[in-house]
Order: C-alpha cells, then sequence, then structure tokens
C-alpha cells in the first residue's frame, strides 16, 4: 500500500533532495554529467536505460558504467543512489516484414535522394528493447534486481507503459520509488486502479504527466490517437488533480507534470497548485551536459526564431516532439504522398541511427556524403525551446532554484 503524501515536501523528504526539480532522462540527449549537475544542485538526476538491452550479458556492466560516471561527477559521494532510473515499458514489437523494410528504404531514398547501395547497409535490429522482454526472461530480471538491490536508486520511472504487478512488488521491496509517464486521464486510471492496457496498474508510487508540448516521445500507452485530447501539461495537471482527489487519501499518486516547463515561476504555479515536482529537459539542452548542445546553442542565437516543433512519428515510429528541419519536412512530405506501413518502433529507430552513424562517419568525397550535404539529426524539443538560455546545467539550476517561493525553500 502506498504510503500517504499530498505535498511536495513529503516528496522531497523521500528522495532527499532539497527542490521539487526532476531532470527528464531524454535518452540520447543527457548525460551522466548533466544528471549529477542536477543532483549536485539539489534537484533529481536521471539516467535513461532504454539503449541498454538487459537481455545481453554485458548489459549489468552497461548500467555500472554509467553509475559510475554519474557517481564520480557527485560533490558528495552518498548522494550516489539519488537517482531516476528511467526504462522504457512498450508493448513487445514483432520483427519487421519485408515490406516494411522495402517502405521505409523507399521512404529514406526519395527524402534524401540516396542510392540503395548505402540503403542496404542499415539492418533492422531491435535497438530498443522493452523491460516487459526483459520481465519475461527470468535470468536477465534477475541479475537486474540483483544489481538494483545492492545500488537501491531512490526513484525508478516507467515511459510507454507500466511494467508489472510483481514488478512494482519488488521494486518497492529494494525501497525504490516506482513512476510511470501518463498522457490522458484514462491512463492515469490505470496507473491508480488498474484496468485494461495496463498490465501492472495500481500501485504506483508517482505519474509524470506529460502535456503534449513536451519534447521528446510522447509515453502514451493506452489512449488511441483518434481519441487522445493531445492535452496540454496544465489541463492534464488539473484534471488528474480533480480526480485523485477522489481517492482514499493513501492511493493518491505523487503527481509531476513535465511538458513546456522552462522558469521558475511555472515550477512555483505547479507546486502552489498541488504539483509534487516538475520534470524538466528542454531547459537543458542548449547546456554542454546535453549531446545535441551544440544545435540547440545555435538556436538560442537565432533572431527571430526560425524554426517550430513538430510531433512526427516517421523517424523513430513513435510520435515524437522534434524541432523541424529541412530534413525532418522532407521526410514527412515523402511520408504522405508514399506508402504507410513501415517497421515497428524499435527497428525503425534502430534503422535510422544506423543511417546517421553513417552519414556522420563517411568519408567527404564519398556518395553517402554528397547525397547527405544536409543535416540529417532528430533533435528532440519542447514547444517553448525559443526560450532556451545558454549556460551548464549547474547554471540553470542554479537560476531555476533562486527565486523559489519561500515554502520550497530547504
Amino acid at each position: 500500500m502506498i504510503a500517504q503524501r499530498s505535498s511536495s515536501k513529503c516528496l522531497l523528504e523521500k528522495l532527499d533532495i532539497s527542490y521539487p526539480i526532476f531532470q527528464s532522462p531524454m535518452a540520447g540527449v543527457s548525460t551522466p554529467e548533466m544528471a549529477s549537475a542536477v543532483t549536485n544542485s539539489g534537484g533529481l538526476g536521471a539516467i535513461p536505460l532504454a539503449p541498454i538491452n538487459f537481455l545481453h550479458p554485458n548489459s549489468i556492466d552497461k548500467l555500472k558504467s554509467l553509475i559510475d560516471s554519474y557517481t564520480l561527477g557527485l560533490a558528495n559521494k552518498n548522494n550516489s543512489n539519488t537517482i531516476n532510473l528511467n526504462f522504457f515499458c512498450h508493448k513487445v514489437e514483432p520483427e519487421p516484414i519485408s515490406s516494411e523494410i522495402a517502405n521505409w528504404k523507399t521512404l529514406y531514398q526519395n527524402a534524401l535522394n540516396l542510392p540503395e547501395s548505402i540503403l542496404g547497409k542499415t539492418k533492422f535490429t531491435n535497438g530498443n528493447i522493452s523491460f516487459r522482454e526483459t520481465e519475461q526472461d527470468e535470468q536477465s530480471l534477475g541479475k537486474l534486481f540483483d544489481f538494483l538491490e545492492q545500488y537501491k536508486p531512490k526513484l525508478t520511472s516507467f515511459h510507454f507503459g507500466v511494467p508489472s504487478h510483481a514488478t512494482i512488488a519488488k521494486l518497492h521491496e529494494l525501497d525504490a520509488m516506482v513512476f510511470v509517464t501518463a498522457t490522458s486521464i484514462d491512463e492515469v486510471r490505470v496507473l491508480c486502479e488498474g484496468g485494461e492496457g495496463g498490465e501492472g496498474g495500481g500501485g504506483v508510487d508517482g505519474i509524470i504527466l506529460q502535456g503534449y508540448e513536451a519534447g521528446g516521445h510522447r509515453g502514451n500507452f493506452l489512449t488511441k490517437s483518434i481519441w487522445d485530447e493531445n492535452l496540454s501539461t496544465q489541463s492534464l495537471f488539473q484534471k488528474t488533480k480533480q480526480y485523485v482527489e477522489k481517492l482514499e487519501q493513501d492511493k493518491r499518486p505523487f503527481l509531476v507534470p513535465a511538458g513546456g516547463i522552462m522558469n521558475t515561476s511555472q515550477i512555483n504555479w505547479y507546486i502552489k497548485n498541488g504539483a509534487s515536482a516538475c520534470q524538466l529537459g528542454t531547459v537543458f539542452l542548449a547546456s554542454p551536459e546535453s549531446t545535441t548542445s551544440s544545435f540547440f546553442s545555435k538556436l538560442t542565437q537565432a533572431t527571430p526564431v526560425l524554426n517550430n516543433t513538430i510531433m512526427i512519428d516517421v523517424v523513430s515510429g513513435k510520435p515524437a516532439r522534434c524541432i523541424r528541419t529541412e530534413f525532418i519536412d522532407n521526410l514527412y512530405k515523402e511520408y504522405q504522398s508514399g506508402p504507410k506501413s513501415l517497421p515497428p518502433y524499435g527497428y525503425m529507430y534502430s534503422a535510422y541511427k544506423q543511417l546517421k552513424t553513417i552519414a556522420e562517419t563517411a568519408e567527404p568525397d564519398t556518395t553517402l556524403r554528397f547525397a547527405l550535404n544536409k543535416d540529417i539529426g532528430f533533435y528532440l524539443a519542447g514547444q517553448n525551446f525559443y526560450q532556451l538560455e545558454k549556460g551548464s546545467t549547474r547554471e540553470i539550476m542554479k537560476k531555476l532554484t533562486t527565486n523559489l517561493e519561500q515554502d520550497l525553500q530547504p
């Protein structure tokens, strides 16, 4: 049973942090250095684990390496388990069929004017193994739990879906809190009460309320697109607050809005209105601790802002909000006029990343480099990215925490 909770201070005490600021995990963008800087500044750093295949024999070594890098950057090594370990928990995907692979190649061939010889170098392997697959492998899951039992992370979170009741119970035994992303009130109900589409459901400690303006992959796991309200962060938060206030006190989860939150006044508003913390990601994109800092640092200098964002699923296979570029526009236009059946998420995203790596490492005089004389990056960001400012993660955190309301100060 979930312990009674209602305030931001309750969550801060449980996590042993000073400020109600969670760093968004941002797989492929955030780094252990960003996470340690956030934790050093009194917030909760996060390490995304989506790129790790826990079915692989050396997966725990990779996890340990990330934890070691995070711990190395901490001012207080006793805070090494003050972290959010984030897993992707989407439905297990079938391997792509030949027509889906052919459609993907046609899409990129037309959008980038690439020859088949280049596209043929990409391999359709699953680059994002779901945590649900790990749950189905007793040995792999046991090794992961053995590590977590020793490490004892303060918080674990899940995106794209809900882990099993058994997993939630085991994580609670290890004193790890369990948070899950929701994008609709239907998903919130599943997380609080269980039900269709959430094979776990019920018993979660907190909910990351991801609004439609948020950057990165949209974490919906239940709502079909035709019924999705595309709620803003504020609307989703307010609807969820009304819902959870009708639950018994000991069943009310911590609420953590995420999406469009870029400054202290927005954090203050959410906390004063009942949120337990706020999750921020886009605000850190121009920092040197971000892997995409060079791109976003240039955007902060643009006047007026020339780029918009778009929610698109033809790069990775799942809807994600990113910056519109010539590459994204061309890809989307080709998709609109071409075949629609493409490979599943993990396979499709892996193929894109392979192509991007091939392009970045190609010699300047090759056919590939000639064809890709443009940036083919997939730059994930929220709608409020235009408010980005330069500065290190530490400097950004200092600015965010300096003017927090007095009752939020440690």
